[in-house]
């Protein structure tokens, strides 16, 4: 049996076991085909984590060095080498869908740095960046960390999100399965407000402004919204223009080809 006939069966199965799934995912793969083709990519300017830390530092008003050498990095990132080599044979889907370390290290020293107790991200697949958000937390003492994911279209791919995700850290993880469009609106409404929201599921400009005007006025003032992806198309510049946060900023993912602009990161602390 080919992939696209498994995933096409799952799909269709889904249309039984719970129609608005089925719905969302449906207009995902519709809009993944069409909708960036009608919006132009967004020029940034752009600073690498570790050249260009002190300019990112005075722009989001906060100091992120300590926390950027604080070993507990480098320790999850061997557990989560250990742990993918372990799933490695068995992954239902690439492993190379995970964020990259400069979001994970990002991630990591924003959530040390500004002490969330509420974060909710969109998008998972084995969990790297989770793992790190929760390591920051349980360094910290403090915050819980809701992930919505919707799961790839293969066989016991729901099994293995958030696969990577340490033990240690789970009993601060909330993992809400499913389409964003439909498990973030209801999720933000019973949670009332967040510090942190994280934008990292489906990349296109229609997904993710609907997920900025989503999530937005959730988020607490002070609190942040951090995106992944962010020049494939004009959503968060347009999101910026429209919110007025109190400071802003876009990470260049390192070790990735410049020209490929999808791969910044934006960080965004609101008014």
């Amino acid at each position: 049996m080919s992939s696209k006939f498994r995933k096409a069966v799952l799909m269709a199965s889904s249309l039984v076991t719970n129609p608005k799934e089925f719905y969302h995912r449906l207009s995902s793969i519709v809009d993944a085909k069409i909708s960036d083709k009608q919006r132009p990519v967004t020029q940034y300017v752009a600073h690498n984590l570790d050249n260009d830390l002190t300019q990112i530092e005075q722009k989001l008003g906060v100091e992120l060095k300590e926390f950027l050498n604080e070993s507990t990095i480098s320790e999850v990132e061997q557990q989560l080498i250990q742990r993918a080599d372990e799933i490695r044979p068995h992954a239902p889907f690439p492993l190379e869908y995970n964020a990259d370390m400069t979001l994970a290290r990002l991630c990591y020293a924003i959530c040390r740095a500004f002490k969330p107790a509420v974060m909710v991200e969109t998008g998972v697949a084995y969990g790297r960046s989770s793992s790190f958000i929760l390591a920051a937390m349980e360094r910290n003492g403090k915050g819980v960390l809701h992930s919505v994911d919707r799961p790839p279209l293969e066989a016991g791919a729901a099994q293995y999100v958030g696969a990577l995700i340490p033990q240690a850290f789970r009993n601060r993880w909330t993992l809400h399965q499913g389409t964003s469009r439909r498990v973030l609106p209801p999720l933000l409404k019973k949670l009332g407000k967040v510090d942190i929201f994280m934008h990292d599921s489906l990349h296109t400009y229609r997904n993710m402004a609907w997920e900025y005007s989503v999530a937005g006025p959730y988020i607490q003032r002070g609190g942040l919204l951090i995106s992944d992806d962010i020049a494939k198309n004009a959503a968060f510049k347009e999101w910026i223009d429209s919110s007025n946060p109190y400071a802003w900023v876009v990470v260049q993912h390192v070790g990735n080809m410049k020209s490929d602009k999808r791969d910044m990161v934006g960080v965004a602390v609101m008014s």
